[in-house]
């Protein structure tokens, strides 16, 4: 039997080390157990089932800014596109391009261009697939 596991946990902003699990899913052939949701449909995409996951935590009274960092499995236009308005750092393939002030430009050159200082008081959110 083939089983996915789908998770989100609650990391430290200045260790990294976790502090909980916030959502989990488990997908088998035929149905998918869920921690936060009684809705979750097996045919939603990885990234359909993501966003549904980042807006059940964004809705959750957290004291602190979510940080939703995402693995490579999340460089999509369309995931990004459905995290307007949140927090995230989602690990591109390095030729990807975007738009960035109206010009086309590989995501490494951009992150190359960017003044990155650690602000803290964030609370960092893992998704893994």
């Amino acid at each position: 039997m083939l089983l996915k596991l789908q998770a989100s946990l609650l990391l430290n902003d200045e260790t990294g080390g976790p502090i909980a699990p916030l959502a989990l899913n488990v997908m088998t052939a035929e149905k998918v157990f869920s921690t936060y949701t009684q809705d979750a449909k097996r045919g939603d995409t990885h990234l359909e089932e993501l966003a549904n996951r980042i807006n059940y935590i964004e809705e959750q009274p957290f004291k602190r800014p979510l940080v939703h960092t995402i693995d490579r499995e999340g460089d999509s236009v369309e995931l990004m596109r459905a995290m307007k308005g949140r927090r995230w750092l989602v690990r591109c393939r390095s030729n990807s391009h975007v738009t960035y002030q109206n010009t086309s430009i590989r995501v490494d050159n951009l992150a190359n261009q960017l003044d990155v200082t650690h602000a803290g008081y964030w609370w960092h959110v893992w998704h893994v697939f």
